[in-house]
């Protein structure tokens, strides 16, 4: 399932094909160069591991969430509890792409473990990741034989070792972002579209909403069982959430909850 989800939702990475890496080796200065708000755009797992991880690819309740990087705190909804308080990012020797995925997975060095993730980049590539400590709290999780790391791709991207040996990847996102759902917004007619258009944080849960539609549907198809009965079932399930979360109104916590709990509903059954 999770190798044809890849095929179905793999994109070149931004156009990005040269790891950049980290120019300042102050700790400080580290920190300064993270600042900002970044996007999750791409989850990727390792495909060829045996035990089939709680996350999927491009799972759509990791992308699109955002998180936050000051020089004290990072903070953002996947993260548990407070986040990372007094985060110190500490710059590491050159390592190639394959040695640090091995170190974070526990795997062989020799192994293309780059290719295992499907990453645009090759596993003899030079990388040079950062590790991030906290003060309190955690960021992401430890690898095997390494603490959670980031590595900045380009100027507006970074990736990150996640939970069940996942990657993320995140974008930067400019200071004015505007909310950008599934829908056109020009056509927005009820009160509760209105209101995710008024939103980033529930445009990117629309979109969510519509990926993990997408998910579903694919998973459906791709069975071949009782198809059309399943699809009809599915498309009606979907009308009866519609029009709980249009009861919503514009009270924005109740459409995020409506989202929310549709968008892990949909994800279980495409797993």
């Amino acid at each position: 399932m999770i190798v044809q989800l890849k095929r179905l939702f793999m994109q070149p990475l931004l156009g990005c094909a040269l790891f950049f890496s980290f120019t300042a080796n102050a700790e400080q200065n580290n920190a300064e160069l993270l600042a900002g708000k970044w996007q999750i755009k791409r989850v990727y797992v390792n495909t060829q591991q045996t035990m089939r991880p709680s996350i999927i690819m491009n799972d759509p309740t990791l992308v699109g969430r955002t998180l936050s990087f000051t020089t004290n705190h990072i903070t953002g909804e996947p993260l548990l509890n407070h986040g990372c308080e007094q985060p110190v990012l500490k710059a590491q020797p050159e390592i190639t792409l394959n040695k640090l995925l091995a170190s974070t997975i526990g795997a062989e060095s020799s192994k293309d473990l780059s290719n295992n993730y499907s990453l645009e980049l090759q596993g003899t590539d030079k990388v040079t990741p950062v590790f991030v400590q906290c003060g309190k709290g955690m960021l992401g999780p430890k690898g095997e034989a390494t603490d959670n790391w980031l590595v900045k791709l380009g100027k507006q991207t970074i990736l990150t070792n996640w939970d069940d040996n996942t990657l993320l990847a995140l974008q930067k996102l400019p200071a004015d972002a505007p909310a950008a759902p599934s829908f056109n917004c020009q056509k927005a007619v009820t009160t509760t579209e209105k209101a995710i258009c008024a939103s980033f944080d529930l445009a990117s849960w629309d979109h969510s909403v519509n990926d993990a539609w997408q998910m579903a549907v694919h998973q459906i198809k791709n069975t071949g069982v009782d198809v059309t009965a399943k699809l009809a079932a599915l498309k009606s399930e979907q009308q009866r959430w519609l029009i709980e979360r249009n009861a919503c109104k514009d009270e924005q916590r109740c459409i995020k909850q409506q989202m929310v709990t549709r968008v892990t509903d949909l994800v279980e059954s495409a797993k």
